[in-house]
């Protein structure tokens, strides 16, 4: 018999994963304007490229719910880290726009594997604790976020390479991801009587579908409202406010760092109000971050709007993330987890697209005020997160 790994220990290596995840976005991410100028390819074109990313993860996504639920998510997150690792390497090699779209396109499908893979983990991982551990988990992607940006930030301005930049930091992440596979909490289905004895609630769980589409709808929503600050935070105070380019900076970076920050307490916060509350006012504070600076008299201002909605974002996609994988049986986790993740997904892919459509009527900041209205709506729809349905 297998010694079992210890809650601490199975923590730290699913948050190793999680920090995997957003390094593995963001050092890609600040290499796009190079990849644009190597390639000669402009933003039009980059810009569909980026959406096979969500197209790649969200059938990915899909896919592995399926697997999780039939053998567990250890496995499914250590192959998630491993791919990610090695798919960084496709568009560091990239020549052309067809081959960095099938590179993009594979970065999305193994990032989509390791996000579900290690969020359902995640959530077997809190469990043991019996008490909330998610947000601190999602704050690792954050900081994640921070160490790919800084990675990237400093090659770039060294110089170096990016095929460079991009192998090194791959080939960290396969080395690492095989090193933590073995400390991932074991999370397969039980022996074959007992598999039997769970079947019989599929088909119940079955009729939780419309459940699982709000949870996630809500997911994207929110989504949407977080992409608003990390893709049109620095457009809106250069254009709408008229500030310089270091202060348009300041929106995304204050943003990013209050999320991060607000993470790291939100677990304490959930446990002392409850995961609908966290949800339902954060939502109303992130929409009232986003009407801040939408409008705002001056940058400063519109800074802090965005970094209220930091704050207020930062909890409630990854209590949407928990609830989908604890609605109905045990046996279903894994596949409505991937519904929440492919529709989340969907709203950080097409929220920018759909807010760059709206401006082609109405000004930025008007546009922008669509989160408000998405995020009053997740306010409004919570309340689902007190149904008997959510275990």
């Amino acid at each position: 018999m297998s010694k079992e790994i210890s809650p601490r220990r199975s923590r730290f290596a699913v948050s190793a994963y999680f920090l995997i995840g957003g390094t593995a976005i963001s050092v890609w991410g600040v290499h796009i304007p190079e990849v644009e100028h190597h390639l000669k390819i402009n933003h039009s074109v980059i810009g569909s490229i980026i959406l096979l990313f969500g197209f790649g993860a969200f059938l990915a996504m899909q896919a592995m719910g399926w697997v999780i639920d039939h053998y567990g998510s250890k496995a499914v997150t250590a192959l998630g880290g491993t791919a990610t690792g090695l798919a960084l390497l496709i568009p560091a090699f990239a020549n052309d726009a067809p081959s960095l779209a099938g590179g993009i396109f594979v970065l999305g499908a193994s990032v989509g594997i390791l996000d579900v893979g290690m969020n359902a983990n995640g959530v077997v991982v809190e469990r043991k604790y019996n008490r909330s551990i998610f947000s601190s988990l999602h704050a690792m992607w954050s900081f994640g976020g921070i160490v790919g940006a800084i990675i990237g930030g400093v090659a770039l301005s060294l110089t170096a390479p990016m095929r460079v930049t991009l192998t090194i930091t791959g080939i960290f992440m396969v080395v690492g991801s095989l090193a933590l596979w073995s400390s991932l909490v074991e999370d397969k289905p039980g022996s074959l009587p007992e598999k039997l004895e769970k079947s019989a609630g599929n088909k119940a769980n079955r009729k939780l579908l419309g459940t699982v589409l709000w949870v996630g709808f809500m997911a994207c929503f929110a989504a949407i409202a977080e992409g608003s600050a990390v893709d049109w935070s620095a457009l809106h105070l250069k254009t709408v406010l008229h500030s310089s380019s270091g202060e348009a900076a300041l929106g995304v970076g204050a943003f990013s760092a209050a999320m991060a920050i607000t993470r790291l307490a939100g677990d304490k916060l959930v446990d002392r109000f409850g995961r609908l509350a966290v949800v339902r006012y954060g939502s109303l504070l992130a929409s009232s971050g986003i009407a801040t600076a939408v409008l705002a008299p001056n940058p400063i201002v519109g800074v802090i709007g965005w970094a209220i909605l930091g704050v207020g974002i930062s909890g409630v996609i990854p209590q949407l993330f928990i609830a989908a994988g604890n609605i109905g049986e045990a046996t279903h986790s894994g596949r409505n987890m991937a519904k929440v993740f492919g529709l989340t997904y969907f709203g950080i892919m097409a929220g920018p697209a759909l807010i760059g459509f709206l401006t082609n009527w109405i000004p930025l900041n008007i546009a922008l005020s669509l989160g408000c209205l998405l995020t009053l709506t997740v306010a409004a729809g919570a309340s689902i997160l007190r149904s008997d349905k959510i275990r």
